[in-house]
């Protein structure tokens, strides 16, 4: 089983030109996107984070049992999901700003014990956990 830890968020993309243009939530961060392709693949994933118990933390993890990623080990808080707004220049390139502070993932700990492997990977040890999440400092 491969345990994928770090960010859950919503891509705020707009859907036209201007600085104001409409914005689409897309799901996403790199971590997120990670442990959806494994699951997708068919490799046996898990994720671990802090999600928010808000509509886009539902839909974050919604998505990621869809494609078989065991969130078992997800935390949650009702803390807002991290938002990151894109803009697109007019040479079509993509910049982000990123609004973290006082989210859900922002609030994750380091679990203390270690969990029992998931029945449904037999080749994994016995007991399977990681040491801590990789600290995050965008701003």
């Amino acid at each position: 089983m491969i345990v994928v830890a770090g960010e859950a968020l919503i891509d705020l993309v707009p859907r036209g030109a201007g600085a104001l243009a409409a914005l689409t939530p897309a799901l996403g961060g790199g971590p997120f996107n990670t442990a959806l392709a494994l699951g997708r693949l068919g490799s046996p994933a898990a994720f671990c984070s802090r999600v928010s118990r808000d509509a886009f933390g539902e839909a974050l993890l919604d998505r990621l049992r869809e494609t078989g990623v065991d969130v078992s080990s997800v935390q949650r808080g009702n803390e807002p999901t991290t938002l990151a707004v894109a803009t697109v220049g007019t040479d079509g390139s993509a910049a982000y700003s990123f609004y973290v502070e006082g989210t859900a993932d922002r609030l994750f700990t380091t679990p203390t014990r270690c969990r029992p492997a998931p029945a449904r990977c037999p080749s994994a040890p016995a007991r399977w956990c990681w040491s801590r999440a990789r600290a995050r400092t965008r701003s």
